[in-house]
């Protein structure tokens, strides 16, 4: 008998959860499993849970790099004083914490709250354990050198668990997803690790070294989050006139979301990052937006477009990359959005770029786009199903599109087992 998606994933999250107490249980027993370890201040340990607790209330959402707060170096800094014991206690509750503020915007399944608590105590668990063994048995080169390995373990465990969930949950594509954002793994050995390390060594020193190492770093974590919220707000306002622009069009609604969706796809199947498969699938949420300046009687025209009306259409592109460029967005979402309509072979439009002097990004928002265009409007001489938008994207392979990014829609589509691609019912 074949388990549905949901049962194997419920049964992977109560193995993750049930091994997480395990390990919990086998700390907490452990002759070195003690709070206090290595005789660090009393003091320090609720000190550091109540700057997690605060710190995931307001969290820096930075583009390359995901959710970020100072719970982070709080971790290194219990992981380096109190143990491993001490850092899986301070996971859970920033981890509470931050599900206590989602929920007040959405709503969470405790299941995958559960889930992903246990993901946090094994991930730094494991690391705190690895530090715990050999950071003070040498000098400090060895205490480095066992962070920096502590650093990584804690990624590569989460990020195992990640692709093992997203695998059993969307198959090979949500595997292709799950991948370690070396990115962030690289700011926390830089930035993050040394940080902890800092408070540590302040804590150790006495109160005033440590409020005289946490007032700037706190001033600067809210300069910065004031930043990313005014960031954030940009594009918010943006992501507003997209819906705008498709409440213009009905037969639109939506389009830039599944647009967004296909082009995230199709750069997972071409082997993208993850940050260039965001700024794709960014693009892909804005790529009509220079549709705000065109009439709406000239979008909802039926009959065949003057030479007049053709040209001011053809302009949207540039239209929409000069508005996104001044909203925050990247120079390169910015192109994706300007390159969008031109055709492989150099038959497109705005300024007849051909192959590979097309940004890859653009290649792949015209097939996303195409794509969805033929299974959502009625411009075409029959009612496309996903097969004949597949098969019409075929026929186009060379000319309109490039065979690649074709090709792996294609593969991305068939990976999730939604589409297949038969002959067209078209005539």
């Amino acid at each position: 008998m074949t388990l549905s998606v949901r049962i194997r994933c419920q049964l992977f999250r109560l193995a993750a959860v049930t091994l997480a107490l395990l390990f919990f249980g086998v700390l907490s027993g452990a002759p070195a499993g003690g709070l206090l370890p290595w005789g660090a201040p009393w003091w320090g340990l609720p000190f550091f849970l109540g700057l997690a607790v605060l710190a995931e209330r307001r969290p820096l959402l930075l583009p390359r790099y995901g959710a970020m707060s100072l719970a982070g170096p709080a971790a290194f800094a219990v992981m380096i004083l109190y143990g491993p014991l001490a850092t899986v206690c301070l996971t859970v509750t920033a981890g509470l914490s931050r599900f206590l503020r989602e929920a007040r915007e959405r709503a969470i399944e405790p299941g995958f709250v559960a889930y992903s608590l246990a993901q946090g105590m094994l991930s730094y668990g494991l690391g705190a354990c690895l530090f715990h063994e050999y950071g003070h048995r040498g000098g400090w080169p060895l205490a480095v050198l066992s962070m920096a390995a502590a650093v990584v373990t804690t990624f590569l465990v989460q990020s195992q668990l990640v692709a093992i969930h997203q695998w059993l949950e969307q198959g090979m594509v949500g595997l292709r997803s799950a991948r370690v954002n070396w990115e962030r793994l690289r700011l926390y050995l830089v930035a993050v690790a040394p940080l902890g390390a800092l408070l540590a060594v302040s804590m150790m020193i006495n109160p005033a070294a440590l409020a005289l190492t946490l007032a700037p770093l706190v001033v600067t974590y809210l300069s910065i989050k004031n930043y990313t919220d005014t960031l954030r707000e940009a594009r918010e306002v943006v992501e507003s006139l997209v819906e705008a622009v498709e409440r213009r069009e009905p037969h639109m609604v939506g389009h830039a979301r599944r647009v967004a969706a296909y082009a995230a796809d199709i750069a997972r199947e071409l082997g993208l990052k993850e940050p260039q498969v965001a700024r794709v699938a960014t693009a892909g949420r804005m790529h009509d937006l220079g549709k705000i300046g065109i009439d709406e009687s000239i979008l909802a025209k039926r009959e065949a477009l003057s030479r007049e009306e053709l040209d001011l259409v053809r302009c949207h592109p540039e239209i929409g990359a000069q508005v996104a460029a001044r909203l925050s967005l990247s120079r390169e979402e910015a192109e994706f959005i300007r390159y969008h309509h031109e055709w492989y072979d150099g038959g497109g439009y705005p300024y007849g770029l051909r192959g590979q002097s097309i940004p890859l990004g653009a290649r792949i928002l015209a097939v996303a786009e195409a794509f969805d265009t033929m299974m959502t409007t009625t411009v075409y001489a029959c009612q496309r199903t996903s097969a004949d938008a597949l098969e019409a994207l075929h026929e186009g392979r060379g000319t309109q599109f490039d065979p690649e990014v074709v090709d792996a829609l294609t593969e991305a589509l068939n990976k999730r087992r939604k589409f297949s691609l038969p002959s067209s019912t078209c005539a």
